[in-house]
């Protein structure tokens, strides 16, 4: 699923086009520009900007799994000026979509001081996330004036193994912790099962905040405070530079302490040669570390090196551009830190140094200092979070060791539109705010509630949605049912969209993308995501490309082909429930792209109508009613109606990792499930187990004669067939109804497995076959389609055929034989008709005896409640009712 997205830095200019027609964009920073920068003096330094060469020189000496990335780079005829090494991995600078990691090289190299001057060296670790056994290039660049130069002897492949080192385990408390800690899920971490975190022993959890220090007469000498597990404070050394690099710390940005006060810590281990972060389930970090305990110096065990943040992982407190801004350090003491420190000798310590602080220079008096201007107008910055809770669950969670999404399912759980714990924003006429756009959005957050109250004619307004609640405090968008249960509409035709200024589209295209967006705010730091958003009780209608509306300049616009009713570019824990969602090109698209930045996780849409939605006579007109692709993605208790007709779409169409369809009314489409590979975010998502699966139970399933010639589709579509969905289909406990004449639509299979790869378990499944047209024949049926293995267990079905299509049969079935055939013409059903009631006769239910779930399939512990609701289910049947 490609999606159109801003560059993450001024520094690294990127854009993605879009495969559905978006156009280029030149992304939200504003170009970097150097500004008047005042000579510092104080004591016996100075630093001032130095002139630079229009091409830079540098060596990739060596890459190891041991020692990470070493070599040099300058600018020729500048010996002082330090410069960036930007590196990338296994993708090569100036492809869309590249993420690069800058760094400020600034070791000193004896071997380089008279060509080139001393401190031009850099030694960075490899990233962990990449300790993964397999081949990985990387690639190292230098930019001077605008001028890239790849480095000789760049680039290198490796290839390292994970090694877990010994310790123990210290507990990291939550999001907010991960970044204060500086730490990033792609330097610094690595994903492990709960048997490996189990074989450590627990150490003393981390403060939730690092203080870092250093003595008045040694400032080059640096400290952590540490607390042992019996509440004792020790100091524990970071040994040299690369370590100090490699756990983001630098001597300039620590507090500074009276030397006696540090004397008086009693000294501990030192702290390892880089972090190294074990990532849970349900994205829980431990860091892997010495059993500190006060007055001993212990060895630093095996832990390996980090490395700069990635930009947008948790922590990276860059505002999106990749030039320095004048901020504030999160890290406790920062403010008081002399600008004396920002001589050449000490910016060297860290990527971060060369963001500039307002800094306060001790008795000499006070001066600011700014090496290089960003505009970005931002006021706050964002951190990133991949945040390790899921939405709000049920009461007995089953949470995936992978994913850290919840397998739960609660029908009832719902969250009624009333005041929350924050503030309470009142829409609607007679209401303080009559207008969604007049909606303080850029303002909102963790705990704040937004009540949308029915208007008549609906609002026809456009929003962004780009803030962040929490896991204890959701943000909520919630519609208030009027007095005859009708739902605010939000209509996407004539829509006024919010003047650009307080917030904005990261892009300007973006906002063509859909009625409701999720995704940035132009004036957001790359790597932010939405996160904890509850949207609940709104129908979104009208974007279309049939639709116009006004833009955020005033201008007159249309909708996109591929727009939709809710659009979330990118977002993590978010909730859309109670909603319908009709007469827009795509009715609800979940984007990720293919960097932590851009990916999505943790979204379930439950209890929605989604119908009426897809195009006619577009480019592409195989736009759907639901489209999706993220890591972890339920959908449950929805009902889902037939497209707009005329329409090539699915019903649903998903490319997330190891979705998770059930309990669900679903009707129509060209096929009615299309579960097939990741696109964008395939790299992301190869690495969790459960992306080759999918399970599908408990819903109804109505394909109706406009529907293609198989009812699922599973693996994949894009011609690659190493990143298809390799796994296995767990299909159990469906009701599932074909109808159509033979005349229209000659054979039907129920399921279409793209290669041999794929795997479909089938039992306790009902399928009625029956004709459109009263007294016609109905469509011929198959199990499966030419390729991939069917395994079937106990199904009532109204027939069965072979494995083949009359084609050549490239796969093989098994368990034929188990199937419970009805008569010809039978119908397992207490009433069949246009509004059917699909629990099975007694004499239908006693020819389908229910088997055991496969291993492997999740618990069937509902059943859907005609019109998107459900209720426990107890007694055991074949079918989606009991």
């Amino acid at each position: 699923m490609m999606l159109q997205r801003e560059p993450s830095a001024c520094v690294r200019p990127r854009a993605k086009q879009e495969r559905w027609g978006m156009p280029l964009s030149p992304g939200p920073c504003a170009p970097c520009l150097p500004v008047a920068l005042p000579v510092v003096v104080a004591g016996a330094f100075a630093l001032a900007l130095a002139p630079r060469a229009a091409r830079a020189e540098g060596f990739l000496d060596a890459v190891t799994c041991e020692t990470g990335m070493k070599g040099w780079a300058a600018a020729p005829g500048d010996k002082e000026t330090a410069i960036d090494v930007t590196f990338t991995f296994d993708a090569v600078s100036g492809e869309p979509g590249t993420v690069l990691h800058p760094y400020l090289e600034s070791l000193a190299r004896e071997d380089l001081c008279a060509d080139h001057g001393c401190d031009h060296g850099f030694l960075v670790t490899l990233p962990l996330s990449l300790h993964d056994g397999a081949d990985h290039v990387v690639h190292a660049y230098t930019t001077v004036a605008g001028v890239e130069a790849e480095l000789a002897s760049s680039p290198k492949t490796f290839s390292c193994p994970l090694v877990l080192p010994s310790g123990v385990k210290r507990k990291i408390s939550d999001t907010t912790a991960f970044g204060a800690w500086r730490f990033s899920t792609f330097w610094d971490a690595i994903s492990v099962s709960d048997g490996i975190l189990a074989s450590y022993t627990d150490g003393a959890p981390l403060a939730d905040v690092p203080r870092v220090v250093h003595s008045a007469s040694a400032p080059d000498a640096i400290f952590l405070i540490d607390v042992t597990a019996k509440k004792s404070k020790v100091k524990r050394a970071f040994t040299d530079g690369p370590a100090q690099i490699a756990w983001n710390v630098s001597p300039m940005y620590t507090e500074e302490v009276p030397d006696a006060e540090l004397a008086g810590f009693a000294a501990s281990a030192p702290m390892r040669a880089r972090p190294f972060v074990l990532r849970g389930a349900g994205d829980t970090y431990f860091l892997v570390d010495d059993d500190v305990k006060a007055g001993t110096t212990m060895s630093t065990g095996s832990g390996e090196g980090g490395g700069p943040v990635a930009d947008g992982g948790p922590g990276d407190p860059d505002n999106g551009c990749g030039c320095s801004t004048v901020g504030s350090d999160e890290q406790r003491g920062a403010a008081g830190v002399a600008a004396v420190a920002l001589a050449s000798a000490l910016l060297a310590r860290s990527r971060r140094a060369r963001r500039a602080r307002a800094a306060t220079i001790g008795a000499a008096g006070a001066m600011l200092v700014a090496l290089v201007g960003c505009d970005t107008k931002q006021t706050t910055v964002r951190i990133a979070e991949s945040s390790a809770t899921v939405a709000p669950t049920s009461s007995a969670p089953v949470v995936s060791t992978q994913t850290g999404w919840d397998f739960s399912s609660d029908p009832m759980r719902k969250s009624e539109c009333v005041p929350g714990k924050g503030k309470d924003y009142e829409v609607g006429p007679g209401k303080k705010i009559e207008h969604l756009i007049d909606v303080p959005w850029e303002s909102i957050g963790a705990g704040d509630t937004v009540r949308i109250h029915p208007k008549k004619g609906g609002y026809h307004e456009k929003i962004l949605i780009s803030q962040a609640g929490s896991a204890a405090e959701p943000l909520r968008i919630c519609g208030v049912p009027g007095p005859g249960g009708e739902l605010p509409v939000i209509d996407g035709e004539n829509a006024k969209t919010r003047a650009g200024g307080s917030i904005d589209y990261t892009y300007e295209p973006q906002q063509d993308r859909g009625l409701i967006i999720v995704s940035l705010d132009k004036k957001d730091r790359y790597g932010f995501k939405p996160n904890h958003l509850l949207i609940e009780n709104l129908e979104l209608k009208h974007a279309h490309p049939d639709y116009s509306f006004t833009g955020s300049a005033g201008d007159a616009r249309r909708y996109l082909d591929n727009a939709a009713g809710l659009y979330i570019e990118r977002g993590e824990d978010i909730i859309v429930r109670g909603c319908i969602i009709d007469d827009n090109a795509n009715g609800f698209f979940l984007a990720s792209g293919d960097d932590e930045a851009t990916l999505s996780r943790r979204v379930s849409f439950e209890r929605n109508y989604v119908y009426g939605n897809g195009t006619v006579g577009a480019k592409f007109d195989r736009h759907h009613n639901i489209y999706a692709e993220a890591i972890g993605m339920i959908f449950q208790f929805n009902r889902v109606g037939p497209l707009r007709k005329g329409s090539g779409g699915s019903a649903l169409k998903d490319r997330s990792a190891g979705t998770i369809v059930r309990y669900n009314w679903i009707e129509g489409g060209s096929r009615s499930l299309d579960l097939v590979e990741a696109e964008e975010s395939w790299q992301n998502q190869k690495t969790v187990p459960e992306h080759n699966d999918a399970w599908v139970y408990g819903n109804v399933i109505l394909a109706t004669p406009e529907g293609a010639s198989s009812v699922v589709h599973f693996g994949g579509d894009n011609g690659f067939e190493d990143t298809y969905r390799n796994g296995t289909l767990y299909f159990y406990d469906n009701t599932v109804v074909i109808r159509a004449d033979q005349t229209k639509r000659w054979r039907t299979a129920l399921f279409e497995l793209a290669t041999n790869r794929q795997t479909v378990d089938a039992r306790n499944n009902v399928v009625f076959v029956t004709s459109d047209t009263e007294g016609a024949e109905p469509t011929s049926f198959t199990l499966m389609n030419q390729s991939g293995t069917g395994v079937f267990d106990r199904n009532l079905m109204s027939a069965s055929a072979d494995f083949s299509d009359g084609s050549e049969v490239k796969g093989k079935v098994s368990g034929v034989d188990k199937i419970a055939r009805l008569g010809k013409g039978e119908s397992p059903f207490k009433v069949w008709g246009r509004e059917p009631d699909l629990h099975l006769v007694d004499a239908a239910a006693a020819k389908g005896t229910p088997v055991e779930l496969a291993k492997g399939a999740l618990p069937l512990d509902f059943e859907y409640v005609p019109h998107q609701s459900g209720k426990p289910r107890k007694a055991k049947a074949v079918g989606a009712f009991e």
